[in-house]
This record gives C-alpha cells, structure tokens and sequence, in this order.
C-alpha cells in the first residue's frame, strides 16, 4: 500500500478520502516516509460486518488491525455479561495493542457498522522494525500516542465530576479525530449507542439523555437521536475545559 492509496470513509459520513499516512500503522506500509529503503510490511484487509468480534478476551495475539472505514468499540465484560466500554476507534486508529505484553488479548473488539480493517502480523512488524530503525522509531511513536490518547480517554473523561462536561469533552474529542480525516467536525452521526456512550463516561443511559437535552436547551447542541449538530463550538469547548 503506497502513499496513492487512500482510506475512503463510511458513505454517511461524507465521501472524504483519508491518506494512509494518518493511519497508525502508516510507518510499516510506508517506510519510505521514515527514511528508509526497506520492502513495505505485508499487509491484509479484511471486512467486517456489524456486531462481528473482531477479537475476543483470552484470545492470542497475533496482529494489529487498523480501521481503514467504520467503528469499532473495545469493551470488558464480566461473569454477568455487563459490559465496560474502554474505548471507540475509527480510520487509523490502532486496535490489538492490548495483546503486546503477553502475548493474549485483554479485552474485545466489536464493530459498530460494516467495517474493512487493514491487518498486520505481529511478527512481520517485528521484523520490520529490527531492520529499519526509522520505521522502528516512528511506529513506536505511533505506538506510544495510541497508549497515551486511550488513557485520557479513560482517566480524564471519568474524573470530570459533571455529567454535561464529561459529556462536552468526549464530543470535542470525538469530533477533533473526525476532523483530522477530514471529515466534518460540526455534525456526526454518534455510531454508539447512548449505552454505550454512558458505558465509557461512567454515566447511566439517562444521565447521558438528560445531558443531552440540557446541552440541546442551551442551545449548544442540535440533538435528534443519535444525529448531533453542535451550534456553539466555543460553549461546548468551554464545558469541556478545553
């Protein structure tokens, strides 16, 4: 895959291409970007369709997968089936970096809608980057930002004592990744459910719709089910506290 190839986001988002290079796993199909002459890593796509696993806790790890179109959530459950949300990917992030210490997934991966991931063997970037410092070093950067932006997401969105701006940060997050496809940052189409969403901020279902309705009341949002249009971007930044 070269620097032509581009990730075409999900039709109802818009027909906006993302460049590859955003891509997480970017340093290893391209390493020419980092400086160096070595062959690209091989890599797979995959389709994935709604509600299929694209790994399970206690599976081995053997691959990192990259969202190239669609939604993913990362979840825990326990004996009783409840189900924790850890996290939501889309295009380019990195999913599986949970296996990497011991070798087993810790967690699940579902998708949210039709998905196609790119997938890349463990022991093929191995040997990548033992061959190619300059692929080494930029793949543990991106490595390194994937660890760093799940543990905002969640030590920082839980440790916001209110609902609206536990609320607020996770939408300016959300729509600041949107934004760096290229996709639109002032409407989306919330591909989680409310549970889910509650699931993630440590809010219940009706938490999560009341702050909603006082966000839409405030006139800072335009709410109608899972379609939110932000109308006051500098409101919602400030409840985010960001």
């Amino acid at each position: 895959m070269g620097p032509a190839d581009m990730c075409t986001a999900t039709p109802s988002d818009a027909a906006v291409r993302m460049p590859c290079a955003i891509c997480a796993l970017g340093p290893l199909c391209m390493p020419e970007q980092s400086g160096e002459s070595a062959p690209a890593v091989r890599l797979t796509r995959r389709k994935v369709r709604r509600g299929e696993v694209l790994f399970r806790r206690g599976q081995s790890f053997r691959a990192f997968f990259a969202p190239r179109t669609g939604y993913f959530k990362t979840f825990l459950s326990d004996e009783h089936g409840h189900a924790q949300v850890l996290d939501f990917q889309m295009a380019g992030d990195l999913l599986g970096l949970d296996g990497v210490v011991d070798g087993v997934h810790h967690c699940e991966a579902v998708a949210l809608g039709d998905a196609e991931v790119c997938v890349v063997e463990f022991n093929d970037a191995l040997e990548l980057c033992s061959n190619a410092g300059g692929v080494a070093r930029e793949f543990q950067r991106q490595l390194a930002q994937a660890v760093a932006r799940h543990q905002r997401t969640a030590l920082h969105l839980r440790a916001i004592p209110s609902a609206d701006h536990r609320l607020a940060r996770f939408l300016v997050d959300w729509t600041g990744r949107l934004r760096r496809l290229g996709l639109p940052g002032d409407e989306l189409l919330l591909r989680m459910t409310r549970e889910e969403l509650g699931s993630l901020l440590g809010l219940t279902l009706e938490t999560v719709s009341r702050a909603l309705t006082r966000l839409k009341r405030l006139n800072v949002l335009n709410v109608s089910n899972r379609y939110i249009e932000i109308l006051d971007v500098p409101e919602l930044r400030k409840l985010a506290g960001t």
